[in-house]
């Protein structure tokens, strides 16, 4: 019922808009909070999610996942250099909790694709099967991911960060016009690759595996509901290497994005069925590729500083 009053909504497609004001938004607000202050110190959890901090880490987070939750892409492409570069919290904090948070989204934004009708995954069809060869591609790439992320300095991983950022937005722009034929050697590089950069930075999942199925014969609405579950059962894994390498979990972090996200997804399940993808693609590639440079930039005094020294 509350799809199909959605539908007769002729003024959904302006959401687009209004994200885009809100990531707008997003940005000056964390600008000016990173030039005051440095990411806030450790307390309880409790005390922690009561603080202003939990709400506008919900409220970006709802953000982001609305927009990776309508293209496949985007969370933690973005959402990991604007905690990092932006709000100057610690990549070691902000990667475990972004899997986390997508870990939960993605298994909510996959179901919730299949049950209006996005994409079909029963078991036997051949978009579950490329689910579940993306997840278990993903093991061993999730797992030497979580096991060198922390042994990397923090100015390693926001440099890290940074260029696969970089990249993932060139990569969009690049790949957003071609078609092959589908490829099951492809299916399973990509869920490694795509699994590596997910666990090392937070991002770059989504756009390795949306842009990958679609120039390996998948279709693009297909692809979006196949990377929503596939993510999700990828960054459980990644979740359990942090949390065995480390023995602690950001849990005050962890909660707040979760929220936001899993909020974000039946809007974005219903504007799938409304908004060509295709224009959001565009979008959100040519905003990564200028995160991508912002944040490169951002890491430039860090670089400058180690080789200065050396």
């Amino acid at each position: 019922m509350m799809f199909s009053e959605l539908k007769k909504v002729h003024g959904i497609p302006k959401t687009a808009t209004v994200v885009l004001l809100l990531m707008v938004c997003v940005l000056a607000v964390g600008s000016a909070r990173a030039a005051d202050a440095a990411a806030p110190a450790e307390r309880p959890l409790v005390e922690s999610l009561l603080a202003l901090d939990s709400l506008y880490l919900a409220l970006v987070s709802l953000v982001c996942g609305y927009v990776d939750s309508t293209i496949g892409m985007g969370y933690g492409t973005t959402l990991s250099p604007i905690l990092v570069s932006l709000f100057g919290y610690d990549p070691h904090i902000v990667v475990p909790a972004l899997l986390f948070s997508q870990f939960a989204a993605g298994i909510a934004g996959g179901i919730a694709h299949h049950k209006v009708g996005n994409v079909s995954l029963t078991p036997g069809e051949r978009p579950f099967s490329v689910v579940m060869v993306l997840a278990a591609s993903g093991i061993g790439g999730a797992y030497v991911a979580g096991r060198v992320a922390g042994a990397i300095p923090s100015w390693v991983m926001k440099l890290l960060i940074s260029l696969i950022v970089l990249s993932m937005g060139v990569l969009i722009l690049l790949v957003r016009n071609y078609r092959r034929r589908f490829s099951w050697r492809k299916i399973v590089a990509l869920g490694a690759v795509a699994s590596f950069n997910k666990v090392i930075s937070g991002g770059g999942y989504g756009p390795v595996i949306v842009a990958g199925q679609i120039v390996s014969g998948v279709d693009s609405k297909n692809a979006i509901g196949i990377t929503a579950l596939a993510e999700g059962l990828t960054c459980i894994s990644g979740v359990i290497t942090y949390y065995v390498v480390s023995g602690v979990f950001p849990w005050s972090m962890s909660i707040p994005l979760t929220a936001g996200a899993l909020v974000a997804v039946p809007l974005a399940v219903v504007s799938v069925k409304l908004i060509p993808a295709k224009k959001f693609t565009h979008i959100v590639g040519a905003a990564t590729l200028i995160l991508g440079v912002y944040s490169v930039y951002k890491c430039w005094p860090d670089v400058s500083a180690f080789f200065g020294a050396r």
